[in-house]
C-alpha cells in the first residue's frame, strides 16, 4: 500500500467519527501537513494532541492557541519521580532517611525527567546506603552520561534534526565546562569571531547569532537563565 493510499484509508476510517489522536514527536511542518491531511474536521468535538521539541512546529500546527510548554520539574516533583521509579526496590524503605541527599541529587538533574530516570536506574543498581547516594550527588553529570543508550541517544536525535547552520553553534558549547553559565553576549561574539554564521541582507552577524541562540533555546538544548538572552546561558550537560 502506498503512502497516499494509507492516508486516504485513514481519512475514510475517521470521517464522521469523534476521535482523539495523539501525534508524538513531530520534527517538521512538512510532516505535520501530511498527517493533517488524514484527519477530517467534521466540527464534532474531535481533538488532536501534538507533541514536538520544536516551538515553531507547535505554533504552525495551531497558530490560534499558544503551545503548552512542559517546564522543568520542581524539586518536590523531581523527588516524587525518583521515588516512584524506585518503588518495589529495596530502596523504598530507606527513602525517609535519604530524602535530604535525594533532593540534592534531583536538584542537580535540573528538573529534567530523563536525567532523573537515568539516575534512578543507577541508584536501583547500587546498595541503598547514604554514602553511595552522596557519591551520586557529587557526580550526577558523570552518572547520566555513563548511560549513553538511555540519555545521550535522545540528545543525538535532537542534534540530528538541527539545521546545518546551528550544528557548529551547538557543538561549540562543548568548549565550556558542563553545567556552566555563559554570558550570552560573549557567546554571540565568539560565534561571530569563529565564522560560524553568515550575514544576510536584513540582519547583522550579531542578530543572526542571537537568533541562533534563541533557536537552540526553543529546542531545549540550552537553558536561558534570568529570563532573557541578554543574561546568561546555561550549558546543559544533557538534553
Amino acid at each position: 500500500m502506498s503512502d497516499d493510499q494509507l492516508m486516504d484509508q485513514s481519512y475514510k476510517a475517521l470521517k464522521g467519527r469523534k476521535y482523539l489522536i495523539v501525534v508524538d514527536d513531530i520534527w517538521s511542518t512538512k510532516i505535520w501537513d501530511l498527517i493533517a491531511r488524514t484527519l477530517p474536521d467534521d466540527n464534532n468535538g474531535s481533538r488532536i494532541i501534538l507533541t514536538t521539541r520544536l516551538k515553531d512546529v507547535a505554533e504552525y500546527a495551531n497558530p490560534d492557541i499558544p503551545p503548552l510548554e512542559v517546564l522543568p520539574l520542581g524539586v518536590d516533583e523531581s523527588w516524587k519521580l525518583l521515588q516512584n521509579k524506585l518503588l518495589g526496590k529495596s530502596h523504598i524503605n530507606c527513602h525517609s532517611e535519604l530524602e535530604d541527599i535525594g533532593k540534592k541529587i534531583v536538584q542537580k538533574c535540573q528538573g529534567l525527567p530523563l536525567a532523573i530516570l537515568v539516575v534512578a536506574g543507577h541508584l536501583s543498581r547500587i546498595s541503598p546506603k547514604r554514602e553511595n547516594w552522596v557519591t551520586v550527588a557529587e557526580n550526577v553529570n558523570e552518572v547520566v552520561t555513563s548511560y549513553p543508550n538511555e540519555c545521550i541517544a535522545v540528545l543525538a536525535i535532537s542534534y540530528h534534526h538541527l539545521p546545518i547552520h546551528l550544528k557548529p553553534c551547538f557543538l561549540h558549547m562543548g568548549a565550556f565546562p558542563e553545567d556552566s553559565e555563559i554570558d550570552a553576549w560573549r557567546l554571540i561574539r565568539l560565534w561571530v569571531a569563529e565564522g560560524f554564521l553568515k550575514r544576510d541582507k536584513l540582519r547583522s552577524l550579531e542578530k543572526v547569532a542571537e537568533d541562533c541562540l534563541e533557536d537552540l533555546a526553543s529546542r531545549n538544548l540550552i537553558m536561558v537563565k534570568r529570563g532573557k538572552l541578554n543574561g546568561r546561558i546555561k550549558n546543559l550537560p544533557y538534553a
